[in-house]
């Protein structure tokens, strides 16, 4: 069993592999064959290669990661939105804080401003209030969309009750008594944000009681940081000074 941290993060990884794949390509016709694998077939419709195929690409990597218990399954936005209002994980936008949005939730958009979803795509992470969204279909290709929270092609959000799936809490074992709070074991300063084994901050730059931190791949806050991203600008390496013991 897994924490919802960890279902969350198994997801957008999932959805991180086929980033840069175009419709047409080996990997478009798999994921089609991964969504038309589901019986029955919601509205008994099987996809073809020349569908939109943005929700199918949102239900195949659900599949995938065996999310799909708990996020709508179907080739349609307008479908998924109504099985999302009917199962209580549906907010407008306007409804819902930056804050309250979390890895591996469901962007819904409407670019024409009628009252149907047009699109769609995960939550991946922020920078400011700028959202990074991975999209199947976007361009013909699975992409990431950088899109202001507040813009008004932003229809709503779906929000899987991932927790379902994950363990219970009252059952994790208890690694890290005081959370949320400085450690120090010896090697560098470390940061836990939960209680179960590896809910630690590593390889990320975040604000602590205002200020900018930054820890390595291991988990301990650096200095003179060696940051490396990818072609399109996340983290994917830090590597620096371990921040040495003051008492």
């Amino acid at each position: 069993m897994a924490t919802e941290k960890e279902i969350r993060d198994n997801l957008i990884t999932t959805a991180e592999n086929f980033v840069g794949i175009k419709e047409g390509s080996d990997s478009h016709k798999y994921l089609i064959d991964v969504y038309n694998s589901i019986t029955p077939l919601p509205r008994g419709y099987k996809m073809t290669l020349k569908d939109s195929w943005c929700m199918a690409f949102i239900s195949a990597i659900s599949i995938m990661a065996e999310t799909n218990e708990v996020t709508p399954l179907e080739c349609s936005c307008y479908y998924a939105m109504q099985q999302a209002k009917q199962s209580g994980i549906w907010r407008n936008a306007g409804d819902i804080s930056i804050d309250e949005l979390k890895t591996g939730d469901i962007v819904m958009y409407n670019w024409d401003d009628v009252s149907d979803p047009d699109h769609v795509g995960f939550y991946q992470q922020r920078t400011g209030k700028k959202l990074y969204i991975i999209e199947g279909n976007k361009d013909d290709a699975v992409g990431i969309r950088q899109i202001d929270f507040n813009n008004k092609s932003i229809m709503g959000f779906i929000l899987p009750n991932y927790s379902l799936l994950a363990d219970n809490e009252e059952e994790e074992d208890i690694f890290y008594l005081s959370i949320n709070a400085w450690h120090w074991d010896g090697k560098g300063w470390w940061y836990p944000y939960g209680h179960a084994k590896g809910q630690y901050i590593k390889n990320d730059i975040v604000r602590i009681n205002g200020e900018l931190c930054i820890f390595n791949k291991d988990g301990y806050a650096v200095r003179h940081p060696k940051i490396t991203t990818n072609s399109k600008g996340f983290i994917t390496n830090i590597e620096g000074e371990v921040v040495p013991y003051v008492s």
